[in-house]
C-alpha cells in the first residue's frame, strides 16, 4: 500500500512541474508578445537585454547553489551561439508571425530537431516516431502551402504518402 502512495505522489509531482513548465512557457510568450508588440523596443534590443538579465540570474544561481567561484572563461561557444540564434529568431518572429503559426514552427522544428538527432546518433524510428514525424511534415507542408501559396499537391503529397506507410506498418498491415 505505501508503495501506491509513493507512485502517486511522484506521478503528482510530475504532473504539477509539468503544468508549471507549461504556465512558465505560455507566460514567457505573453510577456514577450505585450513588450515587442507596441514597438517600444526592437527585436535586437530586446534579444540582448534578454540574454544578458538571464545570464546574469544563470550566474547568481550557480554561485548561490555551489558556494564556489564560477569560472566564467569555461564554457561551450557553439552552445551560446546557438542559443543567441534561437533567442534572436523567437524575438523577431513575435513581431511578425501570428501565434498558432509560430507554435506550429516551434513544436515542428522541436520535433524535427530531435528525431533527426537520435537518427545522426544511430537510432532508428519506432513506428511511433515514424507516424508522428510524417505528422508534422505533413503540417509543416500545410504551413508552407498556406503560407506561401505553394502548389499543394507538389508540397504535400509525399508527406500524405509517407504518413499513410507509417501508418500502415504501426498498424501491421504490411
Amino acid at each position: 500500500m505505501l508503495i501506491y502512495k509513493v507512485l502517486y505522489l511522484i506521478m503528482l509531482k510530475t504532473i504539477l512541474l509539468t503544468v508549471l513548465a507549461l504556465l512558465a512557457f505560455a507566460g514567457n510568450s505573453v510577456l514577450c508578445r505585450l513588450a515587442l508588440s507596441d514597438g517600444v523596443i526592437d527585436a535586437a534590443s530586446f534579444t540582448s537585454i534578454r540574454l544578458f538579465s538571464g545570464a546574469i540570474f544563470l550566474l547568481f544561481l550557480v554561485t548561490i547553489r555551489t558556494k564556489k567561484r564560477v569560472n566564467i572563461k569555461a564554457g561551450n561557444w557553439l552552445s551560446a551561439f546557438f542559443l543567441f540564434l534561437y533567442a534572436a529568431a523567437f524575438s523577431y518572429a513575435y513581431v511578425t508571425l501570428d501565434t498558432g503559426t509560430g507554435a506550429l514552427i516551434l513544436f515542428g522544428s522541436v520535433q524535427v530537431t530531435m528525431i533527426l538527432s537520435s537518427l545522426v546518433k544511430g537510432k532508428r524510428l519506432n513506428h511511433c516516431n515514424s507516424l508522428w514525424y510524417s505528422n508534422v511534415r505533413f503540417r509543416i507542408c500545410n504551413l508552407v502551402h498556406r503560407t506561401f501559396r505553394v502548389n499543394r499537391n507538389t508540397c504535400c503529397n509525399n508527406s500524405i504518402s509517407c504518413a499513410n506507410h507509417c501508418c500502415a506498418r504501426w498498424c501491421n498491415f504490411c
